[in-house]
């Protein structure tokens, strides 16, 4: 019996030692996959990554799950997140373009709003620091001495077009100042070129320098305030003030010429 015992402890142990040394040795057994060669920002289609990424060998054991070795199999596909260079590409990382509504993290449009762009500058954009997933206050000024203007606030905030002799009417207010819209979701900010790879470089830097020209601003809306929206950039002129959640949102009085020194206590 002890002899039986000992055979079949023998052959156990050389099975678990072949095992092992099948199990490093294919380990160490190189596959051909793809690897970012430059940063790919979040969004790029997977048709235009050929100069971004090179095919590299690497032992089976450092691949993993979902490595790419083909473009082929990412056709119609687009970056979910930004790729750093030397980073292996994954098909976990790539999604279909009407699903990719991340912008890189992860924010989720609610499923009865609307998404809507304006284009700003840095300085109506807080700098250019605002970020997707960010709350903002829509600010809205109108003023109808701008040549370009085509509508007016009359004294009873009503807005009506400038009449074709233009603005000849005294009791047109010439200016106003009004808060549209509280706590307003970020989805995306857009600029033309970046030479950051990341969106922490980019907004490390926006801290002490201010993105070149405009940035595209995506917002999540109700219908009902997108056409708000719409209207205020059409006639008039748009700011963004971050949010914080202890910021109050009730209504104050839209500020003019007659009350913008008005304190906000004797105002309401």
């Amino acid at each position: 019996m002890a002899l039986v015992l000992a055979l079949v402890g023998t052959l156990a142990l050389v099975s678990y030692v072949r095992n092992a040394a099948d199990r490093a040795k294919a380990g160490e057994t190189e596959v051909q996959v793809l690897v970012a060669s430059s940063a790919i920002a979040a969004g790029t289609p997977a048709n235009m990554l050929n100069s971004m990424v090179e095919a590299q060998s690497v032992a089976q054991k450092n691949v993993p799950e979902g490595a790419i070795a083909k473009l082929d199999s990412l056709e119609g596909l687009v970056a979910a997140a930004d790729i750093f260079p030397g980073e292996q590409l994954v098909a976990q990382r790539f999604v279909e373009p009407s699903g990719y509504a991340s912008r890189g993290i992860g924010v989720e449009v609610p499923e009865d709003m609307v998404e809507l762009t304006i284009q700003l500058n840095a300085e109506r954009t807080v700098g250019g620091i605002v970020a997707p997933g960010q709350r903002v206050t829509i600010i809205v000024t109108f003023d109808v001495n701008d040549p370009g203007a085509t509508m007016y606030l009359t004294p009873d905030n009503e807005l009506v077009p400038l009449p074709d002799t233009g603005n000849q009417d005294s009791s047109l207010v010439p200016g106003m100042a009004d808060t549209l819209l509280h706590h307003v979701l970020v989805t995306a900010v857009q600029e033309s070129e970046s030479n950051f790879a990341t969106q922490q470089e980019r907004s490390e830097a926006r801290l002490t320098a201010p993105p070149g020209g405009a940035l595209s601003v995506t917002f999540a809306l109700r219908p009902f305030d997108a056409e708000r929206l719409v209207f205020a950039r059409e006639f008039g002129d748009i700011w963004l003030a971050l949010e914080r959640e202890s910021v109050p949102s009730q209504r104050d009085p839209s500020k003019e010429f007659d009350n913008l020194f008005t304190d906000e206590s004797v105002a309401g």
